[in-house]
């Protein structure tokens, strides 16, 4: 290193107490859970103070930061994690919707998402977990579209061969409407059936473009996931990547029986909330392991608010139930599939230790469309300059300088007709 760079190296460090000089550019790991409400992390919400199911993730908000006003960029899957892998609101990306599970296209070839990107700035990269629709056909698959290695399901973890295009394996939602429901707060609902017959989902395993297992064994799931992901970030020849998108929360939920009965709630939900947290821990402590922790930037974030409609099977959106609902008897649900804040309000950390100063809590107004642009400035990687991006870098936030935030986001929701201001 000659002397002008050291120079620079050491005014860098004054500046900024978390600088971090590393010798390769830094890695980037998303963790996107699925249908995870506000109220489902210890962290975030827990007022009758009881043991928290999420013991790991709290620990990575105490040293990292946690966001109050996050906000993923629709209140359903398709459009949210789209928008989180092209920094663009869901109405450019073409997936504004859900979309029926026979569709053979994808998501459209003029959008450029962060795997391709990264892949060609010189990185490793790897998808684990849910593709979420945006195509598994030969042109659409994540071996295409930037992923070096996909490991997991083309969609939801009910989605499979015994499912008929727009519907279901059978009716898991009750009562019929939610119309049905005179008070948000009163009984909500009778007990969803369950169903844990693997068979009945049929849902496919993917590694790369070979089926390997059908129907999945989705007890083990989560296992398989975080072992990927460890043999993954301990290959140390290039800086990587790595898009892990668990199957954690959506329904049915699946956990192993060393987690049966060990959560504070003693339920399959708080029992399988506990097995994702103990997966991420997995995770992260292999990145530990390698030796790259402190050039690894983790952030994790929930896709969508919880799926109300699973009843007990579903998480909490923790305050945000709405006045309306609550006070003046309009009944329904305000979480996943609407635009009301329970929705599209999720917890979201980030974390890297040594670089990002621990025990943040901010209340700026951020999105899952911020991800993108963030890593691809953090890792001085230009993005494409052919298009307009709805997210924006808040590197600046992360590294503890002067930052300038949005007051609004504008997005298109889920169930909405128009554009829906949020902030």
């Amino acid at each position: 290193m000659n002397d002008l760079c050291m120079l620079l190296v050491v005014i860098l460090s004054l500046q900024n107490p978390y600088f971090v000089v590393s010798a390769r550019p830094p890695n980037m790991v998303i963790i996107i859970l699925d249908d995870v409400g506000y109220g489902d992390l210890g962290c975030y919400w827990n007022p009758t103070g009881q043991r928290s199911n999420t013991p790991f993730l709290d620990y990575m908000a105490s040293e990292g930061i946690r966001f109050t006003d996050f906000h993923s960029a629709g209140s359903v899957c398709v459009p949210s994690r789209g928008s989180i892998l092209t920094g663009r609101m869901c109405v450019r990306t073409g997936f504004p919707n859900r979309i029926p599970d026979d569709v053979i296209g994808g998501l459209p070839f003029n959008e450029t998402i962060i795997a391709e990107t990264f892949k060609a700035a010189g990185y490793r990269t790897g998808l684990i977990g849910k593709w979420g629709s945006l195509g598994v056909s030969p042109k659409y698959h994540p071996n295409s579209r930037g992923f070096d290695l996909f490991y997991g399901l083309p969609d939801s973890n009910n989605h499979g061969c015994t499912l008929e295009a727009g519907g279901t394996v059978k009716p898991r939602v009750c009562p019929s409407s939610w119309s049905d429901i005179p008070e948000y707060n009163g009984t909500r609902c009778s007990l969803c059936s369950f169903d844990n017959d693997i068979g009945n989902y049929g849902v496919p395993l993917y590694h790369n473009r070979i089926i390997i297992e059908q129907p999945v064994n989705q007890t083990t799931l989560s296992l398989r996931y975080s072992q990927m992901a460890a043999e993954f970030v301990k290959d140390g020849s290039q800086p990587y990547l790595l898009y892990v998108a668990l199957a954690h929360m959506h329904t049915p939920l699946f956990h192993m029986p060393e987690f049966e009965g060990k959560s504070a709630s003693n339920s399959v939900y708080g029992d399988t909330l506990l097995e994702m947290d103990n997966t991420i821990k997995t995770i992260v402590e292999a990145i530990r392991e390698s030796g790259e922790e402190a050039n690894t930037l983790i952030w994790v974030a929930s896709d969508n608010g919880p799926d109300e409609g699973q009843c007990q099977f579903a998480g909490s959106p923790g305050p945000f139930t709405g006045v309306w609902q609550r006070k003046e008897g309009g009944g329904g649900s305000t979480s996943k599939s609407t635009p009301f804040e329970g929705g599209h309000r999720v917890p979201s950390i980030v974390y890297w230790p040594g670089t990002i100063e621990g025990g943040q809590v901010s209340d700026a107004l951020i999105s899952g469309m911020d991800v993108y642009p963030t890593m691809a400035a953090l890792a001085n990687i230009q993005m494409p300059g052919d298009r307009t991006y709805d997210g924006m870098d808040i590197s600046d936030l992360l590294l503890g300088r002067p930052f300038h935030g949005r007051r609004v986001i504008s997005d298109i929701l889920h169930n909405t007709c128009c554009a829906h201001n949020y902030g």
